[in-house]
């Protein structure tokens, strides 16, 4: 499950899945209660100063990016794992998948670079620095596997 407030904190988007890879992205009004609408994914965060909700769909490997006032499409890009990181300032998302973690470039939808993810478990956080510059990964570890952290360099 996820929440995510929007920048203004007008509106909430909360993310619920089913245990596998299907669910939904709920896209609240604060002030009254109601709930705007639902796209298909499990975890958002806004961007665009909240004008646009980037939704992870585990299901279709893909992130949507939904109008936030309407939750109409705007546009997705296919082969994008979860978790997913913003670095809206940058123009940088980073994910993973298929054992590496990826940048791409927020407006073109091009893969920048790809790190294989060597550690013996899942990432579970993926987190820009403030300036862009660096991206923190985090595996969580289950059961005997430990905890993992590790911080790159981001070069563009």
């Amino acid at each position: 499950s996820s929440l995510e407030l929007s920048p203004d904190g007008a509106s909430l988007a909360t993310g619920m899945t089913n245990g596998n890879s299907e669910g939904d992205v709920s896209l609240w009004d604060l002030p009254t209660g109601e709930l705007r609408c639902k796209v298909p994914g499990h975890s958002a965060q806004y961007t665009d100063a909240g004008a646009t909700i980037v939704v992870a769909d585990l299901q279709n490997a893909s992130l949507g990016f939904y109008d936030s006032a309407t939750c109409k499409t705007r546009r997705t890009i296919q082969g994008l794992g979860a978790p997913f990181a913003l670095s809206d300032g940058f123009g940088l998302i980073a994910s993973w998948s298929a054992r590496q973690v990826s940048i791409w470039d927020l407006v073109s939808g091009e893969k920048l670079s790809s790190t294989p993810w060597t550690i013996d478990g899942d990432v579970d956080v993926l987190q820009f620095g403030p300036d862009g510059s660096l991206l923190l990964a985090i595996g969580v570890g289950r059961g005997p596997k430990p905890a993992t952290i590790t911080l790159w360099r981001v070069e563009r």
